[in-house]
């Protein structure tokens, strides 16, 4: 066997294991959730653990040194205890304290940001709530959302979490976002099906 092909062998051969890892980490994602959210259910910890991991989800996007101790696989979990007992310990709810040791401990600690998104949609199919995202050319007005939001619930008969962003290609009206449901009140649009309307007329 060549050298050449050797190496591409060795190579072909970290890429399947590294996808293997990948598939199986995906799948030990919800079950984690899962377990967190059936414990802080069980304890009456539901909103405290929810506010943490809002907060651990934040510290992942804004910290890239949060990040990449998470997923640096060299540091002994002895050494990770102890940073996150010295980051955390006292200062969020000791079920949420306990579960990142315990995914200290499996080797599993680069997991938090996808176990964090999937307790959010556990969280809040619990709760009934659904995120709503309008999409404009610019912001609207505060009155303008309050009177979607409320619009929304009623129509939705669910608790609605609104945010805001800002498409400046849009040209006139709004988007909406309803998890990955999108309702498009954009000009450009609502011309769209006037024009199909026209066309398919005749």
């Amino acid at each position: 066997m060549k050298p050449a092909t050797a190496v591409w062998w060795i190579n072909l051969l970290r890429t399947f294991k590294w996808a293997v890892s990948i598939m199986i980490k995906h799948k030990a994602t919800p079950r984690y959730a899962k377990a967190l959210f059936d414990l802080s259910l069980k304890m009456n910890v539901l909103d405290a653990v929810h506010s943490d991991m809002l907060s651990l989800e934040t510290a992942i996007k804004v910290s890239a040194k949060f990040t990449n101790f998470l997923q640096d696989r060299e540091l002994t979990v002895k050494t990770q205890d102890s940073i996150l007992n010295e980051l955390f310990k006292g200062k969020i709810d000791p079920l949420t304290h306990r579960f990142i040791l315990f995914l200290s401990k499996k080797k599993r600690l680069e997991l938090l940001k996808q176990i964090c998104e999937a307790f959010a949609t556990l969280y809040q199919r619990h709760k009934n709530i659904v995120n709503l995202t309008i999409v404009s050319a610019h912001a609207l007005a505060a009155d303008q959302v309050r009177a979607l939001t409320e619009r929304m619930k009623v129509k939705l008969q669910k608790d609605v979490h609104t945010t805001q962003a800002v498409d400046p290609q849009l040209i006139g009206g709004f988007k909406l976002l309803i998890n990955d449901n999108v309702s498009d009140f954009s000009l450009q649009a609502l011309l769209e099906k006037f024009k199909n309307s026209i066309i398919f007329s005749y």
